[in-house]
């Protein structure tokens, strides 16, 4: 008879990693969808910017956080990975005519950069940086 250990992995994270593991899967299933046309779909083009490119920067973002060794490097990234994500799925979405279609994304995403946000205001008031 074979014994499951329930035992903890030896792999954990940090919950500002979860919270950039939420907004890059955001992003990828955003960037998938945009890629095979599948509504709801994000605009090829915004007045800013091509879609494309900006989520090439903000995925690179999100993992460069994710992945960065020292702290001092994760939290700047992380909160440009976050502005990234908010430029997508901020505020404005909320008034967005889709809103019936794409909430769940929208309140997720805008949620974890809340938590993202306080927990960087938390890093550099401790660190005094």
């Amino acid at each position: 008879m074979t014994h499951i250990s329930h035992t903890r992995s030896a792999f954990t994270l940090s919950p500002r990693q979860i919270c950039l593991l939420i907004l890059l899967v955001l992003q990828i299933v955003m960037l998938l969808a945009f890629l095979f046309e599948k509504p709801p779909h994000p605009p090829l083009t915004i007045p800013l910017f091509a879609m494309g490119p900006f989520l090439g920067a903000s995925l690179a973002l999100g993992f460069a956080a994710l992945f960065a060794a020292q702290e001092r490097l994760a939290q700047p990234l992380g909160l440009a990975a976050m502005i990234c994500a908010m430029i997508s799925f901020g505020p404005h979405k909320l008034l967005d005519p889709l809103l019936p279609q794409i909430w769940p994304t929208i309140l997720l995403a805008q949620g974890t950069s809340l938590f993202l946000l306080v927990g960087s205001f938390r890093y550099y008031r401790k660190d005094g940086a």
